[in-house]
């Protein structure tokens, strides 16, 4: 027979409530990625409100933020905090914007897009130091595929799907 103390008794119940807070938050992810899917099924056909330019970039100074995205209707939710932090330091250390911000994908899309390396890129004033987070570099001169989107940043992955459909055609 086993017998617990009045303290395990207390702890019992705050345990399966920090788990079943953890199942909420998990299903409530999955709610949103499915909800991101059928946003883009709904809008498959209107992916021409995004106009891809293909244009070549001079060099420019940026601080950056790397990271993975584990599945790309999550992007949002990784880029936001990513873009934070770039801007806090940017902004710590006395620099300031000068353009618009972007995101850098590392490798080519794929069906899955699945761990995309990605970086939050803002264009800055001068050199600053870099954190173990936040580099600051050059980007030479590239040639890039562009869109520019406009509305709420949840639906910001119609820019990557517009891509990928250039790219295919």
């Amino acid at each position: 027979m086993v017998v617990l103390s009045l303290d395990e008794l207390r702890g019992t119940p705050t345990i399966k409530h920090a788990e079943m807070e953890q199942q909420v938050a998990l299903e409530q992810e999955r709610l949103a990625r499915i909800a991101a899917r059928l946003r883009l099924i709904e809008l498959e056909d209107s992916m021409s409100n995004y106009d891809v330019v293909l244009k070549t970039v001079p060099p420019i100074l940026v601080a950056a933020r790397k990271i993975t995205i584990p599945t790309n209707d999550q992007a949002p939710k990784y880029l936001d905090p990513a873009f934070e932090e770039t801007y806090n330091h940017i902004q710590q250390s006395g620099a300031k914007k000068a353009g618009p911000h972007l995101t850098l994908w590392h490798q080519l899309p794929t069906v899955s897009m699945r761990n995309e390396v990605t970086e939050t890129v803002v264009p800055i004033d001068r050199v600053i130091p870099g954190t173990e987070r936040v580099n600051v570099y050059e980007l030479p001169e590239t040639q890039v595929a562009s869109v520019v989107h406009h509305g709420d940043f949840a639906d910001f992955t119609q820019g990557h799907t517009a891509l990928l459909h250039r790219r295919s055609q």
